[in-house]
């Protein structure tokens, strides 16, 4: 029970550095009478919403559905206002049970701002836990996917007579023309993924290229017909201390403060007289 209540407080913690650390001035996204909507507000709403989305990364019109929500949900609580909702006893009551949220969430913040974890703090836990460091093989790829082998074998075989140095360039202009899953945008951007990230036929497909290299045949999942270009490859290994410091000193960082807070609660559970009605 402790455990959740405290993951509860670290993602509330979480959430309100989050919305409180902002590196760059906020966009202009929309204005309705003498409301400005920034793309600061577009953030706040996904993230209330729960959607863990970059705003920026959206097309047009998902973009546009997200700011006319905005602009709707500003004129109705202007409307609510106007019917001089805040004058009731309800929504009295719903505001002071907001300000102990944030109340919380601000003095969590201030707690997680006082932790600090140095360099040698992350070296000494890396290398006392080397199996947490090892990095499985790598594979960056691109990959266009249709419903048929003869259309696969037909888009192939046109890249395959693309200049090398255009080949890449050639795979995403087909990727956005031919493929049928919602990488095509991104000109069958793929990423970086491991093994267990892909079926199984699409690995094996991709572990017989080399960077560069492109399907010599189409490669068949229970998904269709795919046709894969290797970017880039990294074997496997151990992440080096100075790529995984940062993150690793984060990681630390939240262990510390969870303690600390756990720690906090329990000496004030102690001090407290408590009586829980059965």
């Amino acid at each position: 029970q402790n455990h959740i209540i405290m993951k509860k407080l670290l993602i509330s913690s979480v959430a309100a550095m989050a919305l409180s650390c902002s590196l760059f001035s906020a966009s202009v996204v929309a204005t309705v009478n003498d409301k400005t909507i920034t793309s600061d507000d577009v953030a706040a709403f996904l993230k209330a919403n729960q959607a863990p989305v970059d705003f920026s990364s959206l097309t047009g019109e998902v973009k546009e559905k997200i700011i006319n929500q905005l602009i709707e949900k500003y004129l109705l609580t202007s409307e609510a206002i106007k019917d001089g909702v805040q004058n009731s006893d309800e929504f009295k009551n719903e505001l002071e049970k907001a300000k102990n949220e944030i109340s919380l969430e601000v003095w969590m913040k201030k707690q997680f701002d006082k932790v600090t974890v140095a360099d040698d703090e992350a070296k000494k836990f890396y290398d006392a836990n080397p199996d947490k460091f090892k990095q499985p093989e790598l594979f960056n790829a691109r990959h266009i996917i249709v419903k048929t082998e003869a259309e696969a074998k037909k888009i192939l075989g046109e890249l395959k007579s693309a200049p090398k140095d255009k080949l890449e360039d050639s795979f995403i202009a087909a990727a956005k023309k031919h493929s049928i899953d919602g990488t095509k945008e991104d000109g069958g951007n793929l990423g970086w993924f491991s093994e267990g990230r892909m079926v199984k036929e699409f690995v094996a497909g991709a572990k017989a290229l080399k960077k560069g290299e492109l399907s010599k045949a189409p490669v068949k999942s229970q998904f269709g017909y795919h046709i894969i270009y290797l970017v880039d490859y990294k074997p496997a290994g151990k992440v080096s201390f100075e790529n995984a410091k940062e993150q690793l000193k984060q990681l630390l960082r939240m262990d510390k403060f969870r303690d600390s807070v756990a720690a906090k609660a329990k000496s004030l559970k102690e001090k407290a007289k408590i009586e829980i009605k059965k």
